[in-house]
C-alpha cells in the first residue's frame, strides 16, 4: 500500500486504513487536498482499504487557546469534496464541511460499491470538465493563430 495516502494507518475491521492528518487554525477554510481519486480508487477496488479517514484539528489560538477534533470517513462525506483531474487530488469543502458538522447532519449509509461509484462518477465528470477546458485552450490558440496568420497577410499585402 502506498505510504503517502495517509499520515498514518489504523486498524478497522481487520484491514489497515489510511487517516490523513489536517490541522489549522480556527476560521481559516479552503480546499485542502487530501489524496489522489485514482490512487484511491485503486486501492478501494483492490480491496486493499475499506475506508478513507481524515482527522481535522482546528485551534483557536489566543489566551485559552482551543481544539476542535473531527474524525471522519470522508468516504461516508464526499458530498463536503470537489476533484479536479488537473492536480488529480480530491479536496474537502471545508466551509461545507463544517456546517454539516454543526448542523449535526448524517450522511446516507452506502455500501462501499455505492461509494466507489460515487468516486467514478467524480472522476468521469471531472475528465469531461477537464477535456472542455482543454478544447476551450486549443480554440483560443488556433484563433490567435489565425490572427496572426492574418496581420502577416496584411503586412506583405502594404509592402507589396
Amino acid at each position: 500500500m502506498p505510504r503517502s495516502m495517509g499520515d498514518i494507518w489504523v486498524l478497522s475491521n481487520g484491514i489497515y486504513n489510511p487517516v490523513n492528518i489536517k490541522s489549522g487554525e480556527l476560521g481559516k477554510q479552503g480546499q485542502p487536498n487530501m489524496v489522489s481519486l485514482k490512487k484511491l480508487l485503486r486501492a478501494l477496488l483492490l480491496r486493499q482499504i475499506d475506508s478513507y479517514y481524515l482527522l481535522l484539528v482546528k485551534m483557536k489560538l489566543g489566551a485559552s487557546p482551543q481544539a476542535t477534533v473531527y474524525l471522519v470517513d470522508i468516504l461516508d462525506h464526499l458530498d463536503v469534496t470537489t476533484f479536479d483531474s488537473g492536480p488529480g487530488q480530491i479536496m474537502l469543502k471545508e466551509r461545507l464541511f463544517y456546517q454539516r458538522m454543526a448542523d449535526g447532519a448524517t450522511p446516507p449509509i452506502l455500501t462501499l460499491d455505492e461509494k466507489i461509484a460515487k468516486l467514478f462518477e467524480m472522476l468521469e465528470d471531472a475528465d469531461r470538465r477537464l477535456l472542455e477546458n482543454r478544447q476551450k485552450v486549443q480554440r483560443t490558440i488556433q484563433e490567435m493563430r489565425n490572427l496572426i496568420r492574418l496581420a502577416q497577410a496584411m503586412i506583405s499585402i502594404r509592402q507589396g
